[in-house]
């Protein structure tokens, strides 16, 4: 792989079971709005796990046009800041959203499609 390749975003997420439904709910009003403003494509997986297993674990995988982290985290930050300013309570879903997710790492890596 070479730098030039573009860049995608991972997100993994764990939050409790009993506010999956929540979760899907405010990801509806915010990644839509979110991969508008960017331009990039958002791939969400649901990990299947035990009934008795409290939480749930998630990889929201964006494919990005950005060729550097910098980049990349400019264009993020940027995306949010024009949402924000369009509608003020885009910022109140993301603070709902960070509210409900109990563990999160954000992880940058190219990929490739067979």
């Amino acid at each position: 792989m070479t730098s030039q390749q573009p860049l995608n975003i991972i997100a993994s997420l764990e939050i409790s079971r009993d506010k999956e439904h929540q979760f899907r709910e405010l990801a509806k009003c915010i990644f839509p709005p979110l991969a508008n403003q960017t331009g990039w494509t958002l791939t969400s997986v649901w990990f299947i796990s035990e009934e008795q297993c409290p939480t749930l674990k998630i990889q929201n995988q964006w494919n990005t046009a950005a060729l550097t982290i910098e980049q990349l985290n400019s264009e993020l930050e940027s995306a949010f800041e024009q949402l924000i300013r369009k509608s003020p309570e885009y910022q109140n879903l993301l603070d709902e959203l960070d509210a409900l997710t109990l563990e999160e790492t954000l992880s940058y890596a190219y990929s490739y499609t067979l």
